[in-house]
């Protein structure tokens, strides 16, 4: 039987390229002609792996069977092409069906490696085929015939690999230390350091007999001076980046605020010693946050059983400052621990970092050694606590499990905000561990088994990419060290006990006492502070300036000396992705079910298109990718401090409105009252500078994230009459809504319902409804209470979602799930073109700190059964 299989007869890697000579008279042979096609494919072949490498080049993407009883045995791949790593080319032109149960069963050797462990690798592979079965007519010549064709096609795979064996190329595990330089201060305690990215200045509070002062290390020029003073003592200093102010907390201030927190404006340090105000605290020494988005300033006043966090927004700040009235300072948030933060060799009273803000602005953790161990982490959520909505017992971190007997010492978020690394205190032993932060409340999940170092932790800092931390420790004879701490060990899932890691290699020994570290925006830098006996006046303070190098990425440019790459006696296949931990289950057995990520639930079987699937990007592709870095400024470092305002410019002209249609006959409508002044909005969200102010959401016509009022049957009444509205702050034109001036079905808002099919799968069903603009809206605070439905507008200050007498709610409901109400905010705009605000941060009106735009989106639940 003819076989239709055909093997690439060129080979892998450098060959000689040979092509055929043509010349008058010359016999031409079937070898000639495939010497032809080998030339021109073997070149194209070596420069596909020299030039571009292995990998996918475009789709291939694996996702889940759309029959869920077929999600067992099969799995879909989208269209695309591959490169091997001899250069061929994987041409996958339709949808194609991996039958994961048909490759398992014939393959006993990898049933046995899939023993929950390891990963089920789903990988392709060319194999070209012979097509089209044509006669050998030359005579002397035998057998079925030949194949006219040959179909370059591919086959499907499966393999195994331990998550431990997988390859992945990292970041260097020990950078580049450099004790370049040191701050030597005679008979002074460095007791706090802060890098000002905004002024390019660090910041370093030094305290000896005569007081304290600030001194400031320019970073372009490297000066060291003394710019500030004005107290006895010192126990903090910060900035805030966009109002150019500086902060140094501490004791012994003149005036009537003899403790407290003195301000400074960055652009005349210097000038006066003395701050131009300070924010008085209860006792002699405080920790200082500052929020890098809102410029809100928490204070946390660690005076002993009276310790306590108070902000001040930046208004109030400008306000305070510029009357001098302390009765602008009367009032704000604040949150009372009834403990202290420790003696003095404690976090608080080193300058450590125990109290940390999230980039966004929306987090603060604070650590505290008092206390039981699962109570010692405050995670605050920043919108709440601006409100007065906490209370301590609320502020403690839900989730949060340290080791029994464990001392929180230290904390630090990572660059995404997304996890909060810890050190504890076990004895004389370290214990790091990482946490998930749960974005829905103030919660975290431990993640990763963590590490234990032997030593006591004096501080710690983490670098941006998330691949190590610095730390300051004391060891068993009570010297300073400076060490990095891989990281990869403490995310780790594996089961078992921390591990037990040593010193890194390069690790510095700081001579005195460790006090705190500092590191700037691009982890590149840190600073070190020490000093011989800081509870006394020492005979030396200093502040160590270590620079850090990361991994030399020139150097791979160097690896092409090396030799070229190719694949050797490896398979030629392509990792498309990988489901973790599948486990075969016998014979007899049904496989377990694999699921797109985003459907899969907890413990369920997922594809994993990315983590171990290598690619192959385009040159359009990494073009888009360097203009985007550049667009962003990321190759240019942080941004300079802002300069002063220049004069306003003249207002352009207005360009002349289009014609309008004629309006009905309208009512006249009764006189409205005036709306009262409203409170001080108590969010700290991520109202960064340079966002445009979007127009805010500030009233609903239902609770959000509560029961709706008459259960399912009460809904229904509301959506057939008044309709589900939402109230904004200003008019905003009305023919975003439905391409038109009329009512009509919505372009930008819609109601999800959740519905349950045949497969008991749930769905999110959006009933037909019809936008209609509002008027004479009655508020009460942030509920929507009544209002006038209109039938055409221009400009509208809300509207409503009604339906009709097709609209039913008979479907198959889950009833466990809520209702929700998704409006699109960037469609909708004031006449200035001013989009509305789709930021609902912590659920809460009115919307407006991030700016306009974005997507709002409420929910309410239906408690009535069916």
């Amino acid at each position: 039987m003819l076989d239709a299989s055909k093997k690439s007869c060129l080979p892998c890697g450098l060959h000689q390229p040979i092509r055929t000579n043509y010349y008058d008279g010359k016999p031409l042979f079937a070898r000639d002609f495939i010497t032809e096609q080998d030339y021109h494919r073997g070149h194209r072949q070596m420069h596909n792996a020299l030039l571009h490498g292995a990998g996918t080049v475009c789709g291939l993407k694996l996702v889940q069977h759309p029959s869920e009883t077929c999600r067992r045995d099969f799995v879909v791949v989208e269209p695309g092409l591959a490169l091997d790593c001899c250069g061929q080319e994987i041409v996958v032109p339709k949808r194609g069906l991996v039958r994961i149960a048909d490759l398992l069963r014939a393959d006993l050797a990898l049933q046995e490696q899939l023993d929950g462990s390891a990963h089920l690798f789903i990988a392709i592979e060319r194999q070209d085929c012979g097509e089209e079965k044509a006669p050998v007519i030359l005579p002397g010549c035998e057998g079925e015939g030949a194949f006219a064709h040959v179909a370059e096609g591919y086959r499907f795979v499966l393999h195994a690999g331990r998550p431990e064996d997988l390859a992945r190329h990292e970041p260097v595990e020990a950078p580049r230390l450099d004790w370049v330089h040191s701050f030597s201060f005679a008979g002074a305690v460095p007791r706090a350091v802060h890098v000002n990215e905004g002024e390019s200045l660090v910041q370093l509070g030094v305290q000896d007999a005569l007081g304290a002062r600030l001194l400031a290390h320019d970073g372009n020029t490297h000066d060291l001076e003394a710019l500030i003073g004005g107290s006895a003592s010192i126990s903090d200093t910060a900035s805030a980046r966009e109002a150019r102010l500086l902060f140094v907390a501490g004791g012994g201030f003149d005036g009537a605020a003899a403790n407290g927190v003195g301000i400074w404006r960055a652009g005349a340090l210097g000038t006066p010693v003395e701050p131009l105000r300070v924010i008085p605290t209860a006792g002699a020494a405080a920790r200082l946050a500052v929020s890098p988005t809102s410029g809100t300033l928490y204070v946390l006043d660690v005076n002993g059983a009276d310790s306590r966090l108070v902000s001040y927004s930046r208004e109030v700040i400008e306000a305070y400052l510029e009357t001098g009235e302390t009765g602008h300072l009367d009032g704000q948030p604040s949150l009372a621990f009834g403990h202290g933060f420790g003696g003095p060799e404690d976090a608080a009273a080193r300058g450590a970092s125990m109290i940390e803000i999230t980039r966004d602005g929306r987090f603060l953790a604070i650590a505290t050694p008092e206390g039981d161990a699962a109570g010692r982490l405050y995670l605050i959520d920043t919108a709440l606590f601006r409100q007065g909505a906490l209370t301590p017992e609320a502020a403690q971190a839900s989730g949060y499990a340290p080791a029994p007997g464990a001392r929180l010492v230290l904390l630090n978020w990572s660059f995404d905000d997304g996890f909060l690394y810890t050190a504890s205190q076990e004895d004389e032993t370290i214990r790091l561990e990482r946490y998930r932060l749960i974005d829905a409340g103030a919660s975290v999940q431990k993640s990763g088994r963590g590490v234990r170092m032997a030593g006591r932790a004096l501080d710690m800092a983490l670098a941006p990419t998330e691949m190590r931390a610095y730390l300051l420790l004391a060891d068993a004879e009570g010297v300073t060290r400076f060490t990095t701490v891989p990281l990869d060990p403490v995310k780790s899932q594996d089961a078992g006990d921390p591990p037990t890691l040593g010193l890194s290699p390069d690790a510095f020994r700081i001579e005195g006492i460790g006090l705190n570290l500092a590191m700037n925006a691009n982890g590149t830098r840190i600073y070190a502070a020490a000093a011989d006996q800081p509870e006394t006046l020492p005979e030396r303070g200093v502040v160590a300036v270590i620079d850090i190098a990361e991994e030399d990425c020139g150097a791979h440019f160097l690896q092409a000396l090396k030799g070229c790459r190719f694949c050797g006696e490896g398979p030629h296949r392509v990792v498309l992705g990988h489901v973790a931990g599948y486990r075969w289950p016998g014979p007899d057995a049904d496989l377990p079910v694999i699921h797109d990520r985003a459907e899969a639930r907890e413990g369920e079987l997922f594809l994993d298109n990315l983590t171990h699937r290598p690619l192959v990007p385009s040159a359009a592709t990494l073009r888009q990718v360097i203009d985007c870095i550049l667009e962003q400024g990321v190759a240019e470092g942080p941004p300079g401090p802002r300069g002063d305002p220049g004069a306003p410019g003249s207002k352009g002209p207005r360009g002349e409105p289009g014609e309008r249609g004629e309006a009905g006959p309208k009512g006249d409508t009764g006189d409205r009252g005036e709306r009262g002044p409203r409170g001080q909005d108590g969010r700290d969200g991520a109202d960064g500078a340079g966002l445009l102010p979007g127009i805010p959401i500030v009233a609903l016509s239902w609770r959000h994230a509560e029961p709706f009022p008459g259960g399912l049957g009460g809904l229904s009444e509301q959506v057939k009459g008044p309709g589900l509205a939402i109230a904004f702050k200003g008019k905003v034109l009305w023919p975003a809504f439905t391409g038109q001036t009329k009512a009509g079905p919505s372009v930008v808002a819609e109601l999800e319902i959740p519905v349950e099919d045949d497969h008991g799968l749930i769905h999110w069903a959006r009933p037909r409804m019809i936008a209609h603009p509002i008027e004479n809206l009655q508020i009460a605070g942030d509920l929507l209470e009544g209002w006038d439905v209109l039938d055409e507008a221009e400009e509208v200050e809300g509207f409503c979602l009604r339906g009709d007498d097709n609209t039913h709610f008979d479907l198959r409901l889950d009833l466990r799930l809520p209702f929700r109400v998704v409006f699109h905010a960037d469609f909708v705009t004031d006449p200035d073109g001013i989009a509305v605000s789709g930021a609902f941060i912590g659920g809460r009106l009115p919307t407006g700190a991030a700016g306009g735009g974005g997507t709002f989106r409420s929910w309410f639940h239906v408690r009535e059964e069916r």
